[in-house]
């Protein structure tokens, strides 16, 4: 009992005469040993042979993930600056595997440092927490297409930079979003509030083709895009809102001079006139080669003839022939339904 009390005595005198000073690192690559580098300053007046205990938490949830303890050294009287060799041998002890690489991972932490004199083995003499937030010296950047490009192809590329340095992140993976923007719409603002066109997470790598998309891109009109990087829970960035659009860079060029081709879309409105054995079809199309069907309808929606046709990239010409089914002064349907299941139409009613 009286070692007890004559230790708080000790404790509380070196504590007033011993002090410890401890500098954030900067923000980027910061090697875990750099956490040693601090300075002591001793005015007790006499030799201390002490050691430094280490624990790093995470901010928000206290947890604590890498705890280090040094090796025992001395400390004379005044001032003395401690690096990474002067406490080594350290033994670490790592709750969490991504402390375990020589460099810190990304997020934002509470370091606390513990000097303990070898007599005292369990009572800090002197103590001191600093705030550590980890940043990479570059958030993740878009590159391809370029903002506000012009692209033909209605499956491109899109491509970004990691952040770096990369040699931070252990577990990086990215989530995409394409969404159309629309009249008189900020990008940024068509980003967080209309439905994507296209999204994907969890991507590995930092690019995205979309082929795979559940539509093609229209032509005409403004498609922003973002990508959010994530390093596990420690680290989320998002990049800046580029814009691109798709546009038909082709010559307006007739197949056909002299003729009159009807329009396929989607809505199909309005009733055009046909004359002759023949119906004209004019379909553009921004996929790669495909087979479509084609069906007609009476005008009680009857199906009354079916047929199957390429479909190329660009304007397509159609001249499909009809035959004794279409009876003049009646009006029918035609109808194609494309590669990705969207029906296009056209009414017509023959002369």
């Amino acid at each position: 009992m009286l070692f007890l009390f004559f230790a708080i005595i000790i404790t509380l005198r070196l504590s007033a005469q011993v002090s410890l000073s401890v500098q954030a690192p900067a923000g980027g690559l910061v090697p875990i040993d750099q956490l040693w580098n601090l300075t002591l300053m001793n005015n007790s007046g006499a030799a201390l042979n002490v050691y430094l205990k280490l624990s790093v938490r995470d901010a928000v949830s206290n947890v604590e993930l890498l705890s280090g303890k040094s090796r025992e050294f001395f400390i004379e009287p005044g001032i003395r600056p401690v690096f990474s060799q002067d406490v080594q041998p350290v033994l670490y002890n790592y709750t969490s595997q991504d402390f375990s690489r020589s460099f810190l991972p990304l997020g934002a932490y509470v370091s606390c440092y513990e000097l303990v004199m070898t007599e005292l083995k369990e009572t800090p003499v002197t103590q001191e927490c600093i705030q550590l937030n980890i940043d990479p010296l570059s958030p993740p950047l878009l590159n391809s297409p370029p903002d506000q490009a012009e692209i033909q192809n209605p499956y491109p590329q899109l491509t970004w930079i990691p952040p770096t340095p990369f040699i931070m992140f252990s577990r990086m993976n990215y989530d995409l979003v394409v969404t159309e923007v629309m009249p008189g719409q900020e990008p940024a603002d068509a980003i967080q509030q209309n439905m994507p066109v296209y999204t994907r997470s969890n991507l590995s790598q930092p690019f995205e083709y979309l082929a795979s998309a559940t539509r093609a891109l229209q032509l005409n009109k403004l498609y922003a895009w973002q990508v959010l990087a994530r390093n596990a829970s420690n680290y989320a960035a998002k990049t800046e809102v580029w814009t691109f659009s798709l546009k038909d860079n082709q010559p307006e060029t007739d197949q056909y001079p002299g003729d009159h081709y009807f329009i396929l879309d989607e809505v199909g409105n309005g009733i055009h006139h046909v004359s002759g054995e023949k119906l004209k079809l004019r379909f553009y199309s921004t996929a790669t080669i495909y087979q479509a069907q084609i069906n007609f309808y009476d005008a009680r929606g009857k199906k009354i003839k079916s047929l199957r046709q390429t479909i190329t990239p660009g304007n397509n010409y159609l001249d499909l022939k009809l035959n004794h089914s279409f009876d003049k002064g009646q009006v029918f349907k035609c109808s194609l339904v494309d590669h990705e299941a969207v029906a296009h139409h056209l009414s017509f009613k023959m002369q």
